[in-house]
């Protein structure tokens, strides 16, 4: 899920607070400090609470299948020589 950081015309800044509702991220942003649930798309505790997220499109794939698509994809390394795995994936139904 990807959403816009403009929210109620004020740019914001998230970063992930280490709890979960529902199984899900629970976002915070530093300039109010309200907290945002992913699942529910808005902020659930803060100044912002029930406020809406705006959902932006997005496209789940595989590398294979981006690059084959977009053939001139540049990728940024930070010269970890391999990605990360998914520190969530425990928590999948």
């Amino acid at each position: 899920m990807v959403f816009a950081r403009s929210i109620e015309g004020q740019e914001l800044t998230f970063g992930v607070s280490g709890k979960l509702i529902m199984n899900a991220v629970v976002l915070y942003d530093h300039q109010t400090e309200t907290l945002w649930s992913q699942f529910l798309a808005e902020g659930v505790q803060g100044p912002l609470t029930g406020v809406r997220m705006e959902l932006l499109p997005s496209q789940l794939t595989t590398w294979g299948a981006w690059t084959a698509q977009h053939p001139d994809t540049l990728l940024l390394d930070r010269g970890f020589g391999l990605f990360r795995s998914d520190r969530y994936e425990g928590y999948y139904a």
